[in-house]
């Protein structure tokens, strides 16, 4: 959006979220049970990526879901792929429960989009959202009701923070799906 329009729109729920799942997380290269993790990996996004354009597949062993607040309640869109996944290979990544590794995922997912604060520690949710009003404030165009970010920088913001609140969203939806 930001390359084909010049501006992000602050708060965009449609706004699409990539989500890595990447097997070495869960089962290092260097374990003797990798490649048997590794099968059953690729085995499931076989099954699982039968639509195209939910996942991205470059490398064995790893796999960037795209989510988007509109997926959480779509049968067949990216959230109900990355639940399908983790439901397939939990047991063989010694994972209890399709959620305890769904969470892991999703857990990695936040630490990325959130970053790092200025001293090089892992940033607090408090933290970003501290840095997107700022950035909002510094950056904010008012067209009706929508807000647009102009500049590279807030748009920057816009986007990461709008990926933010896709991921939230996936794990508030993944706590209430838990039984």
């Amino acid at each position: 959006l930001l390359l084909a329009y010049g501006f992000a729109m602050w708060g965009n729920p449609h706004e699409v979220a990539r989500i890595p799942v990447d097997l070495e997380r869960f089962v290092p290269a260097t374990n003797p049970k990798y490649e048997v993790a590794e099968e059953a990996f690729e085995g499931a996004l076989d099954t699982i990526c039968s639509t195209p354009g939910l996942v991205d597949r470059r490398e064995p062993g790893r796999a960037v879901f795209r989510v988007s607040c509109d997926d959480l309640e779509a049968a067949g869109g990216g959230w109900a792929a990355i639940c399908r996944l983790c439901s397939a290979i939990h047991l063989h990544l010694r994972r209890p429960t399709p959620e305890d590794m769904l969470r892991e995922v999703l857990d990695a997912a936040s630490v990325a989009l959130l970053g790092t604060s200025a001293d090089g520690r892992p940033r607090e949710l408090s933290e970003w959202e501290a840095c997107v009003s700022e950035a909002r404030a510094a950056d904010c165009l008012e067209v009706g009701i929508l807000r647009f970010a102009t500049t590279v920088p807030g748009a920057l913001v816009a986007l990461r923070d709008a990926q933010l609140m896709a991921v939230l969203a996936a794990v508030r939806r993944s706590i209430a799906q838990e039984p």
